[in-house]
């Protein structure tokens, strides 16, 4: 169980609301999964198990409801490791399509990103190349994706010349902010001088969970000494990246997870969580 450090005065109101928005939801997801069956996780290893199919059910409202509530009060910091997102084992032989992009569809959370670039700011001292910090950016996004199925920008992935890099985070870093919009980005990180970027405010960490962060200084710790020549590198060397010869090509979250090594059923019931929590975060955009 992971507990989220809500306010008890607010609890009569997420209440209300949290059902409001889980209402009607567990019968659509447990049509669409008739054939579908849960899969316990052991640790960082996973043993498919078939399950009875009362189960079914069960195992699709939590899933469903946690999305849900973990939409409604925001990716406050969690005070246990999350685990590994659940898997599902398909016992029919079909893949259920998703017929919109995932990838498209989930909003860009900007000050999510720019605490995860502030963060690792901070651990080169305040200051980095902002090749070289979106680089790192998507490799922790990469690794939360692959490790979770689920990234910690929500940002889109494209094929550029030098790798593949966050579009909303390169926006931000070279453009700075848009006329008549400041944007949080630029409250927090300069605009580049001599290639580089710094920190200039507090950006704070209220976005990211304990579990995010360890990916981060992970991703530091492996990659942060390395060059930003060395990090295009490395990233060129990825199997989801394409050579545009000069333009942009988009990736795809199914592209990263295939160059992960999941397979096509894993992928398809990452898409349909990915999907379920883009259309719950839908329906809590400000109008």
């Amino acid at each position: 169980m992971a507990k989220l450090g809500l306010n008890q005065s607010e609890l009569p109101k997420i209440d209300e609301e949290f059902e409001a928005i889980t209402e009607g939801k567990e019968l659509t997801r447990k049509e669409k999964r008739a054939a579908w069956g849960c899969r316990e996780m052991d640790g960082a290893k996973r043993q498919p198990e078939r399950v009875q199919e009362s189960r079914d059910g069960d195992c699709i409202k939590l899933k469903t409801k946690w999305a849900a509530l973990e939409a409604l009060v925001g990716s406050r910091r969690i005070d246990v490791d999350i685990p590994a997102l659940p898997a599902w084992h398909l016992q029919s032989t079909e893949v259920p399509e998703i017929d919109i992009e995932v990838s498209t569809r989930i909003r860009f959370n900007e000050r999510k990103a720019t605490q995860a670039a502030a963060h690792l700011l901070r651990l080169r001292g305040g200051r980095m190349s902002y090749l070289k910090l979106i680089k790192l950016l998507y490799l922790a996004d990469r690794e939360a994706l692959l490790r979770w199925g689920r990234p910690i920008s929500t940002d889109r992935y494209v094929s550029m010349d030098r790798g593949p890099v966050l579009s909303r985070v390169l926006d931000l870093a070279t453009d700075g902010d848009a006329p008549g919009a400041p944007s949080i980005w630029a409250a927090n990180i300069t605009a580049p001088g001599n290639y580089e970027v710094e920190l200039k405010g507090d950006a704070g960490d209220d976005e990211l969970s304990e579990a995010e962060i360890e990916i981060l200084d992970a991703v530091f710790a492996q990659h942060g000494r390395k060059s930003r020549w060395d990090l295009v590198k490395l990233t060129h060397a990825l199997p989801e990246w394409i050579d545009p010869r000069g333009g942009a090509i988009a990736i795809a979250y199914r592209d990263v997870l295939k160059a992960g090594g999941k397979s096509d059923l894993e992928i398809a019931a990452i898409e349909e969580e990915l999907a379920e929590l883009a259309e719950t975060d839908l329906l809590l955009a400000p109008c």
